[in-house]
């Protein structure tokens, strides 16, 4: 999930940061890369490029798991989410979706309906893209975005943030609520969350359930999104920017750190990156990443 609801948020942060002198991050390692912009979104490509998209600074990359950086071509602009399918590489950002087709090392601007469109979040559901932006809800491309259409039939109000897919499922993050389709987006349902007063930041969908991360915790459902528990125990900040999930273990980004929990989101413990925000998380077999205002840690 990312989107420009949160710029100021970022920049209030960064500022305190700087002003502090302190930063705890425990057992994270800094990579010392993507320079000069709070990091909104990270992904790990099939080649094991370590993609970032920063604030106002466009996309780096690395192809040694975070140890060097370089700054792509996509620059001076706020890339907020990534997707990956057949090979290719998607960035959503502030003027419309970029395309890569070496891995994220080079990108141009897909010449489509969406161009000069704010898009938050885009996903890949086996060739099939989707993309959310604040004002028009859903959009669809079946040919690796060259058109697109708005695919908002039985969502009241367009105000995507945050999308998932699991076991022929998609799930959108839409106005305080969440939405679901079962027919590759044709048609949308709300979901019976008992949490709609607060925005879906972030969603993560596999075979344990549905996990919503929003600003007031984390709730996760069994049931398809029928019934939800709050599974925020141990969340010393409900404030949810992004989840991920990687080899049995959970990871929560807040905005007093980064959590993670070993028993599908029963319980969190504070992993590290104390009173800094962390905006993405990249998790990838025994590695994960984290991104803030203070650029790109890791463990292994």
């Amino acid at each position: 999930m990312k989107n420009s609801y949160y710029m100021l948020i970022i920049l209030i942060s960064a500022v305190l940061f700087q002003g502090s002198g302190t930063f705890q991050n425990n057992d994270w390692i800094n990579t010392n890369g993507a320079f000069g912009g709070s990091v909104w979104a990270l992904t790990v490509t099939g080649q094991g490029n370590l993609l970032a998209g920063t604030l106002k600074n466009g996309v780096y990359y690395s192809a040694d798991n975070a140890q060097n950086w370089e700054q792509t071509n996509l620059d001076n602009i706020t890339v907020y989410d990534f997707a990956l399918t057949d090979g290719l590489a998607f960035a959503a950002s502030k003027e419309g979706i970029y395309q890569s087709t070496n891995d994220g090392k080079d990108w141009s601007l897909l010449d489509s309906e969406l161009n000069g469109v704010s898009i938050q979040s885009i996903h890949a559901v086996e060739g099939t893209l989707f993309a959310l932006n604040l004002t028009d809800g859903i959009f669809r491309s079946t040919d690796l975005g060259n058109t697109w259409t708005i695919n908002n039939e039985g969502i009241p109000l367009p105000f995507g943030i945050s999308l998932a897919s699991n076991d022929g499922n998609i799930f959108a993050g839409i106005n305080n609520g969440v939405f679901q389709s079962s027919d590759n987006g044709d048609t949308w349902r709300r979901l019976n969350t008992n949490f709609s007063n607060v925005r879906a930041n972030s969603i993560i969908a596999n075979a344990n359930g549905i996990y919503v991360g929003t600003q007031d915790g984390i709730y996760h459902s069994r049931t398809d999104g029928d019934t939800w528990t709050d599974i925020g125990d141990g969340l010393n900040n409900r404030e949810i920017y992004d989840l991920a999930y990687s080899r049995g273990t959970m990871y929560a980004g807040t905005r007093e750190g980064v959590y993670s929990s070993s028993n599908n989101g029963r319980s969190w413990k504070l992993s590290g990156w104390a009173e800094n925000a962390v905006y993405s998380i990249a998790a990838f077999n025994d590695w994960v990443f984290i991104g803030g205002n203070s650029g790109i840690f890791y463990r292994n």
